[in-house]
């Protein structure tokens, strides 16, 4: 339900050009409409964006402040009813050089007001977003907020993106702002998921810290597998990375992906580490702890394989490949034809930094693949300013800013407590339906699970399964419920395991054969509810939506029927289908 609610404006808005006296009311009365208050905003929120208002007036006037002359009071109990603001009166005041005096000469830290990309470094102060190029000494710009958006209370930038984040945790994103000199109101967009970036928008969920993240072909230009293949990004990756209030879940949201909380990255010692702030750049993610431990993990949609519809993917890396040679096609479509290596979980532990730190970290792009880790800091001489490294450099480099600590000082020692209070372990105990297999920590956001198959005579076979997630067009709730998750992924044998089996029992070998055909990887598809686990196993490896329309796919799984009815591609051509139930005991 919309309600109208007339703003008064009595404004008179002069230059002074001392920047300090206030400009006089002349009596003019200016009216604007404002709508969706009555149930989407409490009274404090409706304030600041009726402040909103008065600031986009005075920034008509090119004066970048204003003075309330009538105080709005919102109840403080409760139990009071809310009494919304319906007018406000004020004044413009303060000059250019008044309300830049402060700003910093260069954005050193990516955080929720001030931020960088490749090229623009931006500054978000009492509603305003300003912007100037790096190292340039020319002025600060104010960046127009789009139509449907007053008040901006948080902001981020990478390479080409720039985001904004309303009041209730609305997302507004300008794809290309890292290559403008010029933003109009009409470059940003509210848009947000499925299909192909033109969903319905998304807002943040509750959130310690949040991070937008663009893998740029113009930046990055390509991604190298963990068998050392390079491989085309087309249009590159972006993701925002959040850490939720609870330290431990890292939510990413891809504009290509429904509009929901659902996919998760697997954070440090299988997603029990707790983060006291993160930082990302590039699909690299930085966290580091209140004890000083930090780890970094290159992660997004795409590289974590779960992009079965564009791109093909093996766990075999002997099996990666760069089929298409430079000059064949244009790069954009590359990725449709290579195939991708996955890796396991990994995140690379920093070395600890000896000296004072804060939580206020940061991760930056140098050129190519280069990323900077930053670190807010106090050196042994009592130096204020911050620690740098190059993300794989094993030493940190102190350089002082002369400023202080804006951060919150941490428990940082020499010592490794990564592992010192960590959060709530979301694994699962799985049995078959034949009670022959036992899957003991199978987590839908942590990869690999150890898979055991037991045979009569007591002996055993550890095996390794390896799941990830889909593309999906439906929206779904965070974890597992009752509506399936679909699933890709892959039965290992581990090398150890095959380069003996020639000495191990009849039936183990027997197992192999008939079922992972003798080979280190298997691929799977799978389907996963809150008490249900579902694995069909399959020939070759996993195929994408050109192989579908076009060839005769190895695996016999159709892309597009997988998206939208996992059971039904399923069923397809399964060599094994393995049934888990949630173990009680």
């Amino acid at each position: 339900m919309n309600i109208l609610v007339i703003l008064f404006f009595i404004v008179s808005c002069a230059h002074e050009r001392e920047g300090r006296a206030m400009a006089d009311i002349s009596g003019k009365v200016e009216k604007v409409e404002f709508q969706d208050i009555s149930f989407s905003l409490n009274c404090t929120q409706m304030k600041k964006e009726l402040e909103g208002r008065a600031i986009k007036r005075c920034l008509k006037k090119d004066l970048y402040a204003f003075a309330i002359e009538e105080q709005i009071s919102c109840p403080t109990s409760l139990f009071d009813p809310p009494v919304y603001p319906e007018s406000l009166k004020f004044k413009c005041f303060k000059s250019y050089e008044e309300a830049t005096s402060k700003f910093p000469k260069k954005v050193i830290f990516r955080s929720k007001t001030e931020t960088f990309n490749t090229v623009n470094q931006f500054v978000l102060r009492d509603g305003i977003i300003w912007f100037k190029k790096i190292n340039s000494r020319g002025k600060w710009k104010v960046l127009p907020l789009p139509h449907d958006i007053n008040v901006p209370v948080e902001i981020g930038s990478d390479s080409e993106h720039f985001v904004a984040i309303d009041q209730k945790g609305r997302v507004f994103t300008i794809q290309r702002a890292g290559k403008r000199n010029k933003i109009k109101s009409d470059d940003w967009s509210s848009t947000w998921g499925t299909p192909f970036w033109f969903g319905p928008g998304i807002n943040l969920p509750k959130r310690k810290a949040w991070e937008i993240s663009f893998f740029s072909p113009s930046d990055e230009k390509f991604y190298i597998d963990p068998a050392g293949n390079k491989h085309g990004i087309g249009v590159g990756v972006t993701t925002l990375y959040v850490l939720n209030d609870d330290k431990q879940r890292i939510t990413y949201l891809d504009p290509w992906l429904p509009a929901d909380y659902s996919y998760e990255v697997c954070g440090p010692h299988r997603g029990l580490f707790k983060a006291q702030n993160l930082s990302a750049s590039g699909s690299t993610i930085f966290l580091i702890n209140e004890y000083g431990d930090m780890f970094t993990r290159m992660y997004d949609f795409d590289i974590s394989g779960g992009n079965n519809v564009l791109m093909k993917y093996t766990y075999d890396k002997a099996k990666s490949t760069s089929v298409v040679k430079k000059g064949e096609m244009p790069e954009f479509y590359q990725p449709l034809f290579d195939f991708r290596a996955l890796a396991a979980s990994s995140w690379d532990q920093q070395p600890k930094i000896a000296g004072k730190i804060t939580d206020r970290i940061s991760i930056s792009k140098g050129v190519g693949h280069i990323k900077y880790l930053r670190v807010e800091g106090e050196n042994k001489k009592g130096e204020i300013g911050y620690f740098e490294k190059k993300l794989k450099d094993k030493v940190w480099a102190f350089k002082k800013t002369g400023s202080s600590l804006k951060g919150n000082i941490l428990s940082n020692s020499l010592i490794d407590n990564s592992k010192k209070d960590l959060g709530k372990d979301e694994s699962m105990k799985l049995i078959s339906s034949n009670k022959t297999m036992e899957i003991k920590n199978f987590h839908l956001y942590c990869s690999p699970a150890d898979l055991v198959v037991k045979f009569k005579d007591g002996e055993v076979l550890k095996l390794k399964l390896h799941t990830r997630e889909t593309l999906r067009q439906k929206p779904l709730k965070r974890g597992l419920d009752i509506d399936p998750v679909p699933l890709s992924g892959a039965i290992e044998i581990p090398a150890i395991t095959l380069k003996t089996l020639s000495s191990r029992s009849k039936q183990i070998k027997d197992f192999i054969t008939k079922n992972l055909a003798g080979k280190r990887f298997t691929t799977i598809q799978a389907v996963a509810t809150y008490n249900l686990l579902m694995i069909y196993g399959k020939t070759g490896e996993s195929n994408n939506l050109v192989d579908s329309v076009f060839s005769n796919s190895l695996s016999g799984i159709n892309s597009l029927i997988f998206m939208s009815d996992p059971y039904q591609a399923l069923a397809q051509d399964s060599t094994f289908t393995w049934e888990f139930r949630i173990s009680r005991f």
